[in-house]
């Protein structure tokens, strides 16, 4: 009985974001940031990539004293941005909303589809929680916790139906994670397989938001350093070795496919030449995390956050002795 009560709370909770996520999806009309997306997408259709200089409009959604800096002179390709991603999905939406002459329709198209993979990115990280929890009355109050916290965060849902690359961003870190946690802690599946999906979808994360291919590659890093200790002092080097050989290959690899786009996009040299405009020190870092401390502290339910953590490590060694093939590394 207690499983059905979850189940339906559950199923309740979903559609109730659902429904604040594309409630009024359609207004208002896009705005900057939205717009510019939109136009890249209008430009890749036309030109095939994000080429700075058409027929009658130049496209360079760069704010910086010299734009130049965000044009690669080779091409004409725009280059002053986290990636092209975002302009490649939003052919999806623009092809669909020429069906309609209605702006709001058209609105509301193009959001939807950013919605649709924001939804999808976050089940799939509660999905892949959800299998380190034990038991099926467990995982329900899970889900009915997840969702509840999702339906009150409204700049979430704001995030999630925005025409730019949160959704995405969101979307592929969960096919990451979650590729990554199936193969080393819960169905290893083929190796190979497993190089080629993570390396396809890094790359993609590359090119929708590229801090978010340093920041996966860096999680993996940490986790396979623990596990390779762990596997040293339980055999040797060698078979350490032999146990993240597919990570390490992955991360070479994943490396070694995005020095194209990092040379296209211009990285490094845009990178210093807004370390030189901004001077970034260990002063603005700082400033930088109270300022986010402030705003989660403000905007967000950050208290409750960091107490469902510590529960979460407290409760880890309990859900090691009743499962411990979970954790099997």
């Amino acid at each position: 009985m207690k499983n059905i009560v979850t189940l339906s709370l559950s199923v309740i909770l979903l559609a109730l974001f659902s429904f604040s996520l594309f409630k009024n999806i359609s207004c208002p009309l896009l705005w900057n940031d939205e717009s510019m997306t939109a136009v890249g997408a209008e430009v890749v259709l036309q030109y095939g990539y994000p080429k700075v200089h058409g027929e009658k409009n130049v496209f360079c959604d760069f704010r910086y004293s010299d734009p130049s800096l965000g044009i690669n002179e080779k091409d004409d390709a725009f280059a002053g941005s986290s990636g092209w991603g975002q302009y490649y999905y939003s052919v999806i939406g623009h092809k669909l909303a020429e069906k309609t002459d209605n702006l709001y329709t058209k609105t509301g198209i193009l959001r939807s589809t950013y919605a649709i993979a924001g939804l999808l990115g976050m089940l799939l990280f509660a999905f892949i929680a959800m299998r380190f929890v034990p038991g099926v009355f467990a995982r329900h109050v899970f889900a009915v916790l997840f969702l509840l916290f999702s339906l009150i965060s409204i700049s979430q849902t704001l995030h999630l139906r925005e025409v730019r690359y949160y959704s995405l961003a969101l979307l592929l870190s969960s096919i990451i994670i979650g590729l990554y946690i199936w193969f080393r802690f819960y169905k290893p599946f083929n190796k190979i397989v497993f190089i080629l999906l993570e390396v396809m979808t890094l790359w993609l994360a590359f090119i929708t938001f590229s801090p978010l291919f340093s920041i996966a590659l860096f999680s993996m890093g940490v986790s396979e350093l623990f596990i390779f200790v762990d596997r040293y002092k339980k055999t040797n080097m060698v078979g350490a070795l032999q146990h993240s050989w597919p990570t390490i290959v992955l991360a070479i690899v994943s490396i070694i496919s995005v020095i194209p786009m990092m040379i296209e996009l211009k990285y490094f040299e845009i990178a210093n030449a807004l370390e030189k405009l901004y001077d970034f020190n260990a002063k603005m870092y700082w400033d930088n995390i109270s300022a986010l401390f402030d705003h989660f502290k403000k905007q967000e339910l950050l208290f409750a956050a960091i107490a469902m953590k510590v529960f979460l490590l407290c409760y880890v060694k309990k859900i090691r002795i009743q499962n411990p093939a979970l954790f099997k590394v």
